[in-house]
């Protein structure tokens, strides 16, 4: 089964944002470079990466046209479509610096070995892997780690066959916290992998039972004596139906009362006012207004009939996605994270353009605990943009994750204790 949620349309949403920022990035890069010509540089450090600034094919492939929406039964008046964001203190938020490193990280890289593990549900068998430390006992000394993944086209390891992507971001996470004595579980969601069997159909399946699945999964790992503090990973992805596996991490990390959250690329909105925002940046403004009318009525608990050959806006919003759409959108990702009490940390990569750095600041200003990492030139791969950005899709498994990023995670995780 491919892309059940039906994410062509998000992605191209993504796309188009992208490009339009690497473009704005290049002309700034150009200009800057015409205006030094003739002058000599100054030592001030390296100068920008031409090839920082290069769109992938992928983000070149953003749709030149809207697609047709004259099919909807769109509203007699249609919504505005400058969305005003509410005022928040995210925009006094400073990025902390890095941390030193934890003296409980080990002083040279571990072994590891992966174990299969299975989650049984009411629709099927949910599978996963297990990476561990040779070395662990089974005194809870290993600090756990659920990377948790809502993407329908994504596998465990963060690679896709729809979009040929090799990124295994996952993998490569997963095993770098493995090499510092950190275990961790990743998984394929219903519908993907191992996985596929446990989906049903659109209708059937909600945000709820998402953060459901990933509960059942720390549930397994608290029985295993071996491990010790659990963290949660919320992962954002651009071509998660809203970037919700950040949220889902929030949701469940709460529910479980697990030991610590770590955050990636996680928006601060509720999901309706999220692709409002995103479609209003992407696409011509009577497509804009049109989704807006829909996304408006939704919003106050109405279920609009969208027809089907409408575009962008049947993608998005059909009959049989809306029951998810408003299991998602009943969470504002703000008044969640408020709610925690464990250690937070949440990272955005200030070339992850797909989300803005605010979203990351609003959340961490909504919770004491938190503390908001602002990672120069890192995309939402988790890798340096300047090979990230510029490698084609089926390449990308050659380009590592950043090792201060990995300093990161496992300077964080090991000062996290069990509660």
């Amino acid at each position: 089964m491919n892309n059940p949620r039906g994410l062509k349309h998000i992605v191209l949403v993504q796309c188009c944002i992208v490009a339009l920022a690497l473009a704005g990035l290049s002309a700034s890069v150009l200009a800057q470079t015409k205006s030094s010509q003739g002058t000599t540089k100054k030592s001030t450090g390296k100068q920008p990466s031409n090839k920082a600034t290069k769109p992938t094919p992928a983000t070149t492939a953003a749709p030149a046209q809207a697609p047709t929406t004259s099919a909807t039964t769109a509203p007699a008046q249609a919504a505005p479509r400058v969305i005003e964001e509410p005022a928040t203190a995210g925009g006094t938020i400073q990025s902390a610096s890095l941390p030193t490193r934890s003296l409980k990280r080990p002083k040279q890289a571990l072994k590891f070995i992966a174990e299969e593990r299975r989650l049984s549900t009411t629709t099927g068998s949910l599978w996963g892997t297990l990476l561990i430390p040779t070395n662990a006992s089974t005194t809870a000394s290993v600090p756990i780690v659920l990377i948790i993944n809502t993407s329908t086209v994504y596998n465990r390891d963060g690679i896709s066959t729809l979009y040929r992507d090799s990124s295994s971001t996952l993998k490569f996470l997963a095993e770098a916290l493995a090499a510092e004595g950190i275990a961790s579980l990743r998984y394929d969601t219903r519908g993907v992998g191992k996985s596929q069997s446990a989906f049903v159909n659109e209708s059937y399946h909600d945000f709820n039972r998402s953060v459901t699945d990933a509960c059942g999964w720390i549930d397994s790992l608290r029985k295993d004596k071996r491990l010790g503090a659990l963290t949660v990973i919320g992962f954002g992805r651009p071509s998660d139906f809203g970037r919700e596996g950040g949220l889902a991490g929030i949701v469940t990390a709460a529910r479980q009362r697990a030991d610590g959250l770590i955050c990636i690329g996680t928006d601060s909105r509720r999901w309706l006012r999220y692709i409002r925002g995103q479609v209003a940046k992407a696409y011509p403004e009577e497509t804009a207004k049109e989704i807006d009318s829909v996304a408006a009525l939704m919003e106050q608990g109405q279920s609009p009939q969208v027809k089907k050959g409408s575009g962008i806006i049947y993608d998005l919003m059909r009959p049989t996605l809306q029951k998810y759409i408003l299991s998602l959108n009943q969470y504002e990702p703000i008044t969640e994270i408020a709610k925690l009490s464990m250690p937070i940390v949440i990272i955005h990569g200030t070339l992850d353009y797909s989300v803005a750095d605010i979203h990351a600041r609003n959340l961490a200003a909504a919770n004491p605990r938190a503390k908001y990492y602002s990672i120069k030139n890192m995309t939402f791969n988790l890798k340096e943009g300047a090979k990230d950005l510029t490698t084609t899709p089926s390449e990308k498994w050659k380009v590592p994750i950043m090792p201060e990023v990995v300093n990161l995670f496992a300077d964080s995780i090991w000062e996290i204790e069990k509660q």
